[in-house]
């Protein structure tokens, strides 16, 4: 992923460590899935894992998804309130001038 552009440094650190999580539960759910000998999306195999372990798989991909999706919504905020201040400003300058 990009380092986040137009936002605080507190929030890009914020979304940085979102991010590494995120790759942190991906790569743990790839390695599951390896161990296994089974693809990420290969599902032609009859086999069934056990409940404990589509549990736990599915809690790794949501936690990743969770964390990437809170990362983003981060940024996105950020930049919104950065707009809406500069819009401010220019307003503000514009209206002082009459």
């Amino acid at each position: 992923m990009a380092e986040p552009l137009f936002v605080r440094e507190s929030v890009a650190g914020e979304v940085r460590r979102l991010r590494r999580q995120a790759e942190a539960f991906d790569a743990l759910l790839e390695r599951r899935l390896a161990d296994r000998a089974e693809p990420p999306a290969d599902f032609t195999d009859v086999g069934v894992p056990d409940e404990d372990t589509v549990l736990l798989d599915t809690a790794l991909y949501h936690a990743a998804a969770e964390r990437t999706q809170r990362a983003r919504e981060l940024v996105r905020r950020e930049r919104l309130m950065l707009a809406a201040l500069a819009a401010g400003v220019v307003l503000a300058a514009i209206t002082s001038r009459r």
